[in-house]
């Protein structure tokens, strides 16, 4: 098959152009978020004291555990708190998956832990592979669903991965029969959505929408801010740094 020059020196200045824009890093979005303020705060000082303590219990055989994740659930769920984190036999490990517990309103235990992501079904429902999955972030939306973010790898390390939107399935109170399916890839990056990874829990804002922190990896690491309206469904994103080096 024969190749012209033109087509080949076309696809290396695109390739050129791709990797400075990944060594300067994504830009912001234009995008302005609707003039919503953070969840207050208490006026007078809050005492805190402690109510109940015990561990989490983890899935059975399963040595090792990382990034974890609490939410606040409401007084219809049954229970008080959900935990999230991901579990194998080591960080990055083939075997690696995403956990979760809750917190029993009536017994006051933490329920048996089982697995609610796992990489190989993740990647056939995304359709694209998964090599890892880590950084599990939960949020509860303004209709008390439960909205799970993760960090999942294709080929390269963390620095190449995507960021994957779930969402609870089902009966939004059946915290037994927990379920999540896959909104796909958030739209962070104009490369693939590579190299935007979360970790921290996301930011309440007064209109029930919230702002997920989100970090930028390869090249000029910065962080970044992704908008989420109160029924989880992307708004923007905005860059907090103009590090450019």
């Amino acid at each position: 098959m024969r190749i012209e020059k033109s087509s080949l020196l076309f696809l290396g200045l695109a390739v050129i152009v791709a990797a400075l824009a990944i060594l300067k890093g994504s830009p912001g979005t234009s995008y302005a978020p609707a003039a919503v303020g953070m969840v207050s705060a208490a006026s007078s000082p809050v005492q805190l004291h402690l109510a109940e303590q015990g561990n989490i219990p983890m899935p059975a055989d399963v040595p090792a555990a990382h990034a974890s994740s609490l939410v606040a659930l409401s007084e219809q769920h049954p229970g008080v708190v959900a935990a999230f984190w991901f579990a194998g036999t080591r960080e990055s490990g083939p075997d690696v998956q995403i956990a979760f517990s809750f917190f029993d309103r009536q017994t006051r235990q933490w329920v048996a832990a089982r697995f609610v992501v796992n990489r190989h079904e993740l990647a056939r429902q995304i359709g694209h592979g998964v090599r890892r999955l880590g950084n599990p972030v939960v949020w509860m939306d303004a209709s008390e669903r439960l909205h799970l973010f993760v960090v999942g790898t294709g080929l390269g390390g963390w620095a190449a991965s995507r960021v994957v939107h779930l969402v609870q399935e089902g009966d939004r109170y059946d915290l037994a029969n927990l379920r999540f399916k896959p909104k796909g890839a958030v739209p962070l990056s104009w490369f693939w959505n590579t190299s935007y990874l979360v970790r921290s829990q996301p930011l309440p804002l007064q209109d029930g929408g919230m702002v997920l922190p989100t970090y930028f990896e390869i090249g000029v690491k910065y962080p970044a801010l992704a908008w989420y309206t109160p029924e989880g469904e992307f708004a923007g994103l905005r860059r907090i740094s103009a590090r450019s080096n």
